[in-house]
């Protein structure tokens, strides 16, 4: 029953802001493409990249004085990685409103924490939405997953709203979601039996969450000998960070069961995900990604057309696999990722705070100081 009205609920977002394909049609469309052969998914960026760049060129101010001094359209992608120019997060802040397409008026807006750098804003059009939601589908399926499930998340969730209706609105869209929420905030000694209890009697599927917050929720039950009784968690998948060998170990042996690894962020999208085979498979589909010589990360999300960010430095350092992956998909895989890491702090009292509340608190100060 409750697949039916998180269906109906995702059916009735997608209409309030104003998405014409439906992440789950994009689903059946990936399932597909992740075993085109190499020549037919360079084909299908290049395409995509030459569609966005025109769409760019002509519509965005900022584009409109990169098309000077590139050739058009694009012939290979090749000319795109040494030609096109990039763009930093410093270059997003700088040049913000001259990013954006006048003439998309429904989007949704993504905020990054700043922890590794300039927090930002970016405004996604909602096919590109449609194909983040839609990717990360795909990831659950690889699993034995599906979107609906329930799952438990290890988050920086924020303040609570002051008013009872907003709180109870936003409790009946958990319930929809089959979401229970942890704040990474609230992770201690005090907290972590509480915390176990709630998942107990959840019953997730899965549990999600920012990788330090996962590690640290493991170590705490390890320290006071607390287990998960019948659990029914299939997966942890960790994001944010980067998750060492010794780490995942950890967890695993914790809950017993596998982790996954998620890499993406708010302002470029969701990158890979983990396949059993244990694989980072890239989502070629939608980004397209590229490194220079020293393994700097330059990327482009292909569906943005509201505030599109081609070719753009993330800051990142990633190093792509040679190989092929033995599921048998043929999407670029990533051997590993350099950078992303974060970690608690240890209070006075012994007990431990994300570092993710200063990164809060300074873009609070930051909001405030600049009105």
């Amino acid at each position: 029953m409750r697949k039916l009205f998180y269906r109906f609920y995702l059916f009735c977002k997608n209409i309030i802001k104003g998405v014409n394909r439906h992440p789950r049609k994009l689903l059946q469309e990936l399932i597909h493409s992740q075993y085109w052969t190499g020549s037919e998914m360079r084909d299908s960026q290049l395409s995509k990249l030459n569609n966005l760049i025109n769409a760019s060129c002509s519509n965005i101010p900022y584009y409109q004085k990169v098309s000077d001094k590139i050739t058009l359209p694009i012939e290979n992608l090749e000319y795109f990685n040494e030609h096109f120019p990039s763009i930093t997060k410093e270059g997003i802040v700088k040049e913000a409103k001259n990013l954006e397409n006048p003439n998309i008026k429904s989007f949704v807006v993504h905020a990054t924490s700043g922890s590794t750098g300039t927090p930002l804003q970016v405004k996604v059009s909602n096919q590109a939405e449609s194909y983040r939601i839609a990717n990360r589908m795909r990831f659950y399926k690889w699993w034995g997953l599906d979107f609906y499930d329930k799952h438990a998340l290890i988050w920086r969730l924020g303040e609570k709203e002051t008013s009872f209706l907003k709180n109870t609105m936003k409790s009946f869209q958990y319930f929809l979601m089959g979401r229970l929420n942890i704040d990474v905030f609230d992770l201690n000694e005090n907290t972590v039996d509480s915390h176990v209890k709630a998942i107990e009697k959840f019953r997730p599927k899965y549990l999600r969450g920012y990788k330090s917050g996962v590690l640290e929720f493991a170590r705490l039950m390890y320290d006071n000998n607390i287990k998960i009784k019948n659990s029914s968690i299939q997966l942890i998948i960790v994001t944010s960070e980067v998750l060492l060998i010794e780490e995942r170990r950890f967890i695993q042996d914790v809950f017993g069961v596998k982790v996954a690894n998620e890499y993406g962020a708010a302002d470029g999208g969701q990158f890979a995900f983990e396949c059993p085979e244990g694989s980072l498979h890239v989502n070629e589909e939608s980004v397209f990604m590229t490194t220079d010589n020293k393994n700097n990360l330059c990327l482009t999300e292909l569906y943005n057309y509201k505030m599109p960010l081609i070719n753009y430095e993330n800051q990142d350092r990633v190093i792509f696999s040679e190989n092929d992956c033995s599921c048998g998909r043929t999407l670029k895989v990533i051997d590993h990722i350099v950078g992303r890491t974060a970690d608690y702090i240890d209070c006075k009292d012994g007990t431990k705070k994300h570092s993710l509340i200063f990164i809060g608190v300074f873009n609070e100060l930051q909001i405030k100081f600049n009105k």
